[in-house]
């Protein structure tokens, strides 16, 4: 019975090249092993359908370029909100220094460091700029106080002074890593559990209520200490999609907080096994994503790709700048000549920002077609 079974298979399989091409075969066997392998058994991390990115429509190559003459120094990150650059820093006075785009010319200061009313304790999480009344605003997230705050961007400029517009303490237990507002009454967050799990919910009505069907990513945990499951998230308010990139695991997911999408993106054959990942040392452990930004149609992130110890060493040498469009088509990679730490958009000009070493540098270039 089982020479019969055999038999037949090879019949149909001869029938099968007869029709298509050797090549065509070849590729369709190579892609069904690779889904396989990235059907989200055993210890990988992922939610929906998993999808192996293998090119992007558009590619391009940038050069090296001279920087502009703005004083960075110190900073370790920039942001746009709107014709305004937010530079960051860690440490000083204020954690915030405000410039604009058009005339390139420092506008003030914000976000004044202390413990006093109004004062901020350490660097919020990075800004999610919005037009809200004819006034630009900045949400963002002091995780050491729990608290979600409203900055009023164009006030606090002609104020000369930090206006905030609203305040809103989380009252509830554990480490909020994420918070952004959906509405006014809920938040979606990202809390930090136990056995370095990371679990996604909405905040509404003083409790927190965990997102279902996201495979792997609310129950799966790990015990190293070099968080390999830690993620940058970003929410598309428009869409109601959240886009989360791995810093140490080679994908990126999508879901959304509404409907059942859910879509994990690999960059690799396979998802990779978070426990072989979790026990090598942290050198040798690998650099996947960094920075992501969120735009209406489409988000964009860093893809470095190196060993940890070439990446904090200032060594990795080059970035590619990946985009994806919200259901996680992939639109275009530039390849930045630079080991970058952060990117924006401003009409037709990308902007890159490095921080390697002790220089801090923003290069600006004309944005290719990314659809």
């Amino acid at each position: 019975m089982m020479t019969n079974h055999r038999n037949m298979y090879k019949q149909n399989l001869y029938l099968l090249i007869d029709k298509m091409k050797i090549v065509k075969v070849v590729a369709f066997l190579c892609a069904s092993v690779a889904l396989a392998g990235c059907s989200g058994k055993g210890e990988t991390y992922h939610c929906g359908d998993v999808e192996r990115i293998e090119a992007f429509p558009h590619e391009y190559n940038l050069g090296e370029t001279k920087p502009l003459d703005i004083d960075l120094t110190g900073a370790v990150n920039v942001f746009a909100a709107d014709s305004l650059m937010v530079s960051e820093y860690l440490s000083g006075p204020y954690f915030w220094k405000v410039y604009s785009l058009q005339t390139r010319k420092w506008l003030g200061s914000m976000l004044r460091s202390g413990h006093g009313k109004g004062e901020v304790v350490q660097l919020p999480s990075d800004g999610c700029p919005m037009i809200q009344g004819g006034q630009l605003m900045c949400d963002l997230w002091m995780a050491e106080s729990q608290t979600w705050g409203r900055v009023n961007l164009t006030k606090s400029i002609a104020n000369r002074s930090t206006v905030w517009e609203d305040n809103v303490k989380i009252p509830l237990d554990g480490t909020f890593l994420d918070v952004f507002r959906l509405d006014d009454s809920s938040f979606f967050s990202v809390r930090l559990a136990g056995n370095g799990r990371r679990e996604r919910g909405v905040i509404k009505g003083g409790r927190f209520v965990m997102l279902d069907q996201l495979g792997t990513l609310n129950t799966l945990g790990t015990d190293d200490e070099y968080n390999t499951l830690s993620s940058v998230v970003r929410l598309n308010p428009q869409r109601d999609h959240v886009a989360e990139a791995m810093i140490r695991l080679n994908e990126l997911v999508i879901y959304s907080l509404r409907t059942n999408f859910r879509k994990t993106l690999s960059m690799g054959d396979d998802l990779q096994d978070v426990k072989t990942v979790s026990s090598k040392p942290r050198w040798f452990q690998r650099k996947s994503f960094g920075y992501l930004s969120a735009y209406k149609d489409f988000f964009g992130v860093l893809y470095y790709d190196c060993s940890m110890k070439d990446y904090q060493s200032d060594k990795a040498g080059k970035t590619d700048l990946l985009f994806f469009d919200w259901n996680g088509a992939p639109l275009a990679r530039i390849r930045i000549p630079y080991q970058a730490t952060s990117f924006f958009i401003y009409g037709n000009s990308l902007y890159v920002f490095t921080s390697v070493g002790e220089k801090e540098r923003l290069y600006q270039y004309a944005m290719p077609r990314i659809k």
